[in-house]
């Protein structure tokens, strides 16, 4: 899927994950920056799971903007 980035523009993606792991990507339009992110998740704290979710992706932002 396209996610559009803070900065402009935006990033290809595909998330996918089971219980108690989740993986992360990111690759810009011509390639030239990719991402990827393997993470724990507790299934024990639906929240904490979440913002861990919502955090994870304000990261891919930083990192698809940043010099």
């Amino acid at each position: 899927m396209w996610t559009p980035t803070s900065c402009g523009g935006g990033y290809w993606s595909h998330a996918g994950g089971t219980l108690g792991y989740s993986t992360r990507n990111a690759a810009s339009d011509d390639g030239s920056r990719v991402i990827v992110m393997s993470l724990s998740t507790s299934t024990d704290d639906p929240e904490a799971s979440y913002a861990t979710t919502i955090d994870t992706f304000k990261i891919i932002d930083q990192l698809m903007c940043a010099d």
